[in-house]
C-alpha cells in the first residue's frame, strides 16, 4: 500500500525487476527441492508477485516469466513440489482482476496446463490437493477445464520417476504355491505352477 500511495513507476519497474531476478534463481536452485525454507521463499515472492502484476491489472509478460513453460520445465524435471505452490500465488489475485477472468486467454492457458498436471498418473496427493485449492481460490470448478496436451511432448526425465513429484510405481504381487503374495516386479503370468510342484 505504500509502493501503491507514492505512485512510482519507476520504483515499481525496480521492485517488478528484483523479483523477477530473484524469482529465476530459486528456480534454477536445487536446494528449492530439498529445503522447505527455499520453497516458503518462492512461494511469497510468487504471492508479491501476483500482487505486483496482475493485482494491478498487468500481464506477467512471457519474456520476463514464462509460467506455461515454467510448469512444463518443473514437470519434467521433478520440481512440481516446488513450482506449483508458487504458481497457485501468482494467478491468486486473478479473483478479483477485472482482466484476468477465467476466460482470459492467459489464464485460461495456465488452468488448462494445471488441469493436464492433475490428470497424470501417481502425481503425489499434496500436489492435487494444491491444484484443488489454486481452483477454489479461484472459484472455477476443475472440471470446467479440458487438459492441455502439452505434458506428452515432455516426457520426465530420467531419474525423475520416484520423485517429490511423483509416487513409485508398486510392484506386481504375484501368488505363490502356497496362494500367499509376494511382491515381485516379475510379471504375473511368469508363474506357473507344474504337476510336480517345480516353478519356473
Amino acid at each position: 500500500s505504500l509502493v501503491a500511495a507514492l505512485d512510482d513507476r519507476g520504483l515499481w519497474s525496480a521492485l517488478t525487476g528484483s523479483t523477477y531476478h530473484y524469482i529465476r534463481v530459486l528456480l534454477s536452485s536445487e536446494r528449492v527441492i530439498t529445503q522447505s525454507g527455499e520453497r516458503s521463499l518462492l512461494k511469497n515472492l510468487g504471492s508479491w508477485l501476483g500482487r505486483l502484476t496482475i493485482g494491478r491489472n498487468q500481464p506477467v509478460l512471457a519474456r520476463d516469466l514464462d509460467v506455461k513453460a515454467t510448469l512444463v520445465d518443473a514437470y519434467a524435471a521433478g520440481r512440481l513440489i516446488a513450482v506449483l505452490p508458487f504458481v497457485h500465488k501468482v494467478v491468486e489475485p486473478c479473483r478479483d482482476s477485472k482482466v484476468f477472468r477465467p476466460a482470459n486467454p492467459w489464464l485460461a492457458g495456465v488452468l488448462a496446463l494445471v488441469a493436464e498436471i492433475y490428470s497424470q498418473d501417481r502425481l503425489k496427493l499434496n500436489l492435487k490437493f494444491e491444484i484443488e485449492m489454486m481452483f477454489r481460490s479461484l472459484g472455477v470448478p476443475l472440471a470446467d477445464f479440458k487438459p492441455s496436451d502439452l505434458l506428452r511432448r515432455h516426457p520426465r526425465a530420467a531419474g525423475a520417476g520416484a520423485s517429490a513429484d511423483f509416487s513409485e510405481a508398486r510392484p506386481v504381487a504375484a501368488a505363490g504355491p502356497g496362494g500367499a503374495g509376494r511382491a515381485s516386479t516379475r510379471c504375473p503370468t511368469c508363474w506357473r505352477p507344474s504337476p510336480g510342484g517345480a516353478t519356473r
